[in-house]
């Protein structure tokens, strides 16, 4: 009988092996020649990839010869990734508050999340004025900031022993995805393959285990990949000590149930009929309560109604949307630069995860099943990303300190600056612009009699300390005080005060009309303003505050000159269309030898109307048109007394009269005078993209807001709230829309 060895699935006679043997080794050296053809073949990868990767893939290479390495090649800039598409809200998260970090394979211990690793800079991510980072998700995560996300971003600091497995292409190999391996991770958690079964849909018991490797054989998706993240969305289980062993604690994957056809979701009981699972927490975007019923509707939408379907209906998805698509790595799973839009612009924020340490740790988990199992010599690929341009040579550092969680705030809660006369009065000074803890720089003129100010600050955190404060004598000019809020965390801003002493002033520190207000804020130093007020008004007074007690004010207007007491000028006759008052400023009474005149245009509107008929105007929305009107057809749906109207594109430019109105268009009103006298924004019910129809285009809108993430706002979410059932753009409106593309329905375009 003739015996078979197998060799990297190949199948050879012994008789035959062992000529072959003896001729290699005869001839070359059986031993080196194989070495050699191994070294030769990794060489021909290694050049592949940059100069700064070749050191640590040499090293893995070594270790395990039967490991392959592909480059993935990422045109994009490196930089314009990080901006554009990294440093984005809530895209990136880590733990914070209670919740701790750790990366497995580097570190040891888990420990709350340093200052390092979380971002102010990005808008939004730290609130300055409550003094704490802005809770997301769950509510314990915070934004990641920069320096962590392009330490997790650059491959290099993964291509380790530990760590690697972030890269592992996360298709179906069943000859080292095993079940062995599985049983082995799901040791110690509710999927425990020991007790832990789910009835699956032919009414059998399975374990987790041989759940996970039917949805591998059906769908191709590594089971090590599905556990693994299974794990990371849901953790280890609640453990009970009585019955020894873990049970499933995550809210979405313990089973929810409505109330309310979906709007929202409260976890199952005993008694409901119906219970929805999402084990891998696929569409549980938001905050708090947003989560589980974003959650809850994804399950519900998708049928799951059980945990045997909850795993394989997710496994399905995940290998669809994101496996199928190229993201068949972790790596590519939490940073999308593999997929492109048909303009061929990186679509970057499709990702599975917003926790940055994803990868990172799932990859640990899988690498600890096949080291657990014997297998981490088995032919594994690597798929690493190679940015072509704007990538640094050297590679990205740990953020330090590494265990600071000391507090950022370098913000001031308020400043103030109190002066003092030559006769030692004192009074509060009024900083321009008034104080916003963003605000770096302020400005006080004070006449000559103030010779002192007395700066007070305090910052927002008593962690911080606050310098440059105190008591200051005043020379005649510019007075730069520079006052310096340091954080805990050793970060600082400083707000730059700058008091102007005058020898004399003739400066008004404010005007104010008794109606309506100017089109820019009012600043002592601009000397031009222009205010529009109504019809109505008639009349006008203004009120001013000059910037010396001393000062004389002088108004003039048409052919009247006269003077003001009591910072008031007293009501003033305002035609129709434009006039102009004048303000002429003394240093007093008595010296009359130097003036700043400031001018104030006013543009008194002429009497319109707009009458809008059978339209329905909503704030600034305007609705009631019919799909398909043209231009010329909804002109004839208002009128206008006394002025003029057109209809102006979403770009505001003049639409052709017998083009498509559409939603985002303007109905712009005019006043006799042609001035602009009110607008309104057309909406067109059902019409989201604005081109004036309504077809599978904006269908494909409501698809999206609804099942993938919602995104529309403004007047496009008011346009695709076809349905008067909810306020939110949901299944209701897609029904109508539905109806109305395929069955000649109706859609409603009053409210």
């Amino acid at each position: 009988m003739v015996e078979f060895f197998y060799i990297k699935k190949i199948k050879i006679s012994a008789v035959l092996l062992m000529s072959v043997f003896l001729l290699a080794s005869a001839v070359f050296g059986y031993h080196w020649q194989t070495q050699a053809n191994a070294a030769a073949s990794f060489e021909e990868v290694l050049e592949q990839f940059p100069e700064t990767y070749r050191e640590q893939l040499t090293a893995l290479h070594e270790a395990h010869p039967e490991w392959r390495f592909e480059p993935f090649y990422v045109e994009e800039d490196w930089n314009e990734i990080i901006l554009a598409n990294q440093l984005v809200l809530k895209r990136n998260l880590v733990p914070t508050g209670s919740a701790k970090m750790t990366l497995s394979g580097v570190d040891e211990i888990w420990y709350p999340t340093p200052t390092s690793w979380k971002s102010t800079k990005i808008a939004g991510s730290f609130d300055w004025v409550k003094n704490q980072w802005v809770a997301f998700d769950s509510g314990t995560w915070a934004q990641a900031s920069e320096e962590a996300i392009s330490y997790i971003m650059d491959p290099r600091n993964w291509l380790t022993e530990e760590n690697v497995f972030m890269f592992e292409k996360l298709s179906y190999d069943k000859e080292v995805q095993t079940y062995d391996v599985l049983k082995i991770m799901m040791d110690n958690t509710f999927m425990d393959c020991d007790y832990a079964k789910i009835e699956g849909d032919d009414g059998k018991s399975y374990t987790y285990g041989e759940v996970l490797i039917k949805a591998a054989e059906a769908y191709g998706v590594s089971p090590i990949h599905l556990c693994a993240r299974i794990i990371q969305e849901q953790g280890n289980g609640r453990y009970d000590a009585d019955k020894n062993q873990f049970f499933v604690n995550g809210t979405l994957a313990s089973g929810l149930a409505t109330d309310d056809g979906g709007k929202t979701f409260r976890p199952a009981k005993a008694g409901d009929k119906v219970i929805y699972y999402n084990y891998f927490n696929i569409g549980a975007g938001g905050t708090g309560q947003e989560i589980i019923n974003n959650g809850g509707r994804e399950a519900m939408n998708a049928g799951w109604t059980s945990p045997y379907l909850a795993v394989m209906g997710g496994s399905k998805k995940l290998t669809n949307n994101y496996i199928n698509a190229g993201q068949d790595t972790l790596y590519f799973q939490k940073f999308n630069v593999v997929n492109h839009d048909a303009n061929g612009n990186l679509i970057a924020w499709k990702q599975y995860m917003q926790n940055l340490l994803a990868p990172v740790n799932e990859g640990y988990k899988a690498r600890s099943g096949y080291e657990k199992a014997a297998l981490l010599d088995s032919a594994f690929t690597f798929r690493i990303p190679v940015f072509k341009s704007g990538f640094p040579e050297e590679t990205f550092k740990r953020p330090e300190p590494l265990m600071s969680t000391a507090n950022p705030n370098y913000k001031l809660k308020n400043l103030s600056v109190t002066g003092t006369s030559v006769f030692g009065i004192e009074g509060e000074l009024a900083l321009t612009p008034t104080f916003n803890m963003d605000t770096n720089s302020y400005s006080i003129i004070v006449p000559y009699i103030i010779s002192s100010v007395d700066i007070k600050a305090e910052a927002i955190a008593s962690t911080s300390t606050v310098s440059g404060t105190g008591g200051h004598e005043l020379e005649v000019g510019d007075n730069v005080f520079d006052v310096v809020c340091k954080s805990e965390y050793g970060t600082s801003k400083t707000y730059k005060v700058t008091v102007t002493r005058q020898k004399g002033s003739t400066l008004l520190k404010s005007i104010k009309p008794s109606e309506g207000k100017f089109t820019e804020d009012f600043v002592k130093d601009k000397l031009e303003y222009t205010m529009y007020a109504d019809n109505s008004a008639e009349t006008l007074a203004f009120d001013y505050t000059a910037d010396s007690e001393v000062a004389k004010v002088v108004i003039r207007y048409s052919d009247v000159t006269a003077d003001c007491e009591g910072g008031n000028t007293g009501f003033i006759e305002v035609p129709e269309g434009e006039s102009v008052i004048y303000f002429d400023v003394y240093p007093s009474d008595e010296d009359r030898s130097a003036m700043t005149t400031y001018q104030v245009k006013i543009v008194r509107y002429s009497k319109t109307v707009f009458d809008k008929k059978e339209l329905q105007i909503n704030g600034s929305y305007i609705n009631g048109f019919a799909i398909g009107d043209t231009v010329a057809k909804a002109m004839a749906k208002f009128g206008v007394e006394n002025g003029t109207a057109q209809i102006l594109g979403s770009d505001k430019k003049k639409k052709a009269d017998d083009a498509l109105i559409g939603t985002g268009d303007y109905i712009m009103v005019y006043d006799a005078n042609g001035y602009d006298y009110h607008q309104y924004q057309i909406v067109i019910y059902g019409d989201v993209n604005g081109d004036g129809k309504v077809n599978l285009f904006d269908y494909a809108y409501l698809k999206k807001h609804s099942w993938v993430a919602p995104f529309l706002t403004g007047i496009k979410h008011e346009a695709a709230n076809v349905s008067t059932r909810s306020s939110e753009v949901d299944l209701f409106d897609m029904a109508v829309m539905k109806n109305y593309i395929w069955n000649n329905g109706n859609i409603k375009q009053t409210r």
